[in-house]
């Protein structure tokens, strides 16, 4: 995100008319970035990842130990790939918005709205509900 802020005020700089296009994109980055970093910080004096991790492990470790708990196991082993594969796309859509303009912005919603179609509401990804398609109406014009 700060690489992005960077990119735009180098080139917008010195240009008032780009500073006004621009400005809006800017000021969201920033208050992204600051929130982000206010966040990381916070779980960095925590130290929530590794005690995330020792409980994980404790209780994975219980559970081996278990009578029967293969098939747990197992399903807990598959939930966390599914897992992994969602944080990639997770990392890959975040960056979009910001690599995106225009036209193919816009073939990229649609095609992305075609998909979500195809399932139940409830179980569409969120931004591409019945209730966002009059925000994504309202962007594609």
């Amino acid at each position: 995100m700060d690489g992005l802020i960077r990119t735009i005020q180098s080139a917008t700089a010195g240009d008032p008319s780009k500073d006004v296009l621009y400005a809006a994109t800017l000021a969201s980055s920033k208050n992204t970035l600051k929130r982000a970093q206010g966040e990381l910080d916070g779980l960095r004096r925590s130290d929530a990842v590794r005690v995330r991790a020792a409980d994980e492990a404790a209780m994975l470790a219980w559970l081996a130990r278990q009578p029967g708990s293969e098939a747990a196991l197992a399903d807990i082993r598959a939930m966390q790939a599914l897992l992994a594969e969602a944080q990639a796309l997770r990392e890959r859509d975040f960056l979009l918005p910001f690599l995106r303009p225009g036209l193919l912005g816009s073939a990229i919603t649609l095609q992305r709205l075609a998909l979500e179609r195809g399932k139940p509401d409830a179980q569409r990804e969120s931004g591409y509900q019945q209730r966002d398609m009059a925000l994504i109406e309202g962007g594609l014009k």
